[in-house]
């Protein structure tokens, strides 16, 4: 990981921190960082929505609507 942001939020969001969780997820979702990734970003954003995260709630909220619809990812953030 190239990013020292991304390096912190990584620290913290192992240790359950819900902010640091959705930031990441975010991060990884956006693609600016580690594109080979990008699939842990829905693992990030669920962990932050466990703890009530409203953000990750709303971003999740939406994504699954969408998928419901049968519509494509079309950058939630």
């Amino acid at each position: 990981m190239e990013n020292k942001a991304a390096e912190q939020y990584k620290i913290a969001a192992e240790q359950g921190d819900a902010d640091a969780q959705y930031n990441l997820g975010l991060m990884y979702l956006q693609g600016d960082i580690d594109e080979e990734y990008f699939g842990q970003w829905q693992d990030l954003i669920e962990k932050a929505a466990e703890q009530g995260h409203e953000e990750a709630l709303e971003l999740l909220s939406e994504f699954y609507a969408d998928m419901h619809a049968g519509l494509e990812y079309d950058g939630y953030v």
